[in-house]
């Protein structure tokens, strides 16, 4: 499984309190992992998918549509506010004890797009991102 966890790696993690209740996102592993500094962990960039509401609240950056990708059944988007640096181990740990469910690797071209989107949201995001960009 090891092998499997890289760049491209997307899963259904923990569940996300909301104001619509507990629900589940999409994650990205948008990132090589590398040695983190602060954590002193083997960690990559994950950034979550969320449906579109239609709203101001929605972040435009980077748009998801069916068809990107085998679990995106509606109109979406990125949510980079909520960009974590997670480690590979966690990960692991996670789809071994059946808490994270691995889906299908996302495509070069909507990968591309999500590392885009962090580069045009740098200023927004937290200080740790500026350290996965080496490893895009």
């Amino acid at each position: 499984m090891s092998e499997e966890v890289q760049k491209r790696f997307t899963y259904y993690g923990q569940k996300d309190r909301t104001a619509r209740g507990e629900i589940t996102h999409l994650r990205f592993v948008i990132s090589d992992f590398k040695f983190d500094d602060d954590t002193h962990k083997e960690c990559a960039l994950v950034v979550n998918m969320t449906s579109c509401h239609n709203s101001s609240k929605d972040d435009k950056t980077c748009l998801l549509y069916p068809g990107d990708h085998e679990d995106v059944i509606h109109d979406s988007y990125i949510e980079y506010s909520m960009a974590e640096r997670v480690e590979k181990s966690y990960i692991l740990e996670n789809i071994e004890k059946g808490f994270f469910v691995p889906r299908e690797l996302i495509s070069k071209s909507l990968l591309k797009r999500m590392q885009e989107g962090v580069l045009s949201r740098l200023d927004d995001m937290p200080e740790f991102v500026e350290n996965y960009l080496d490893v895009f």
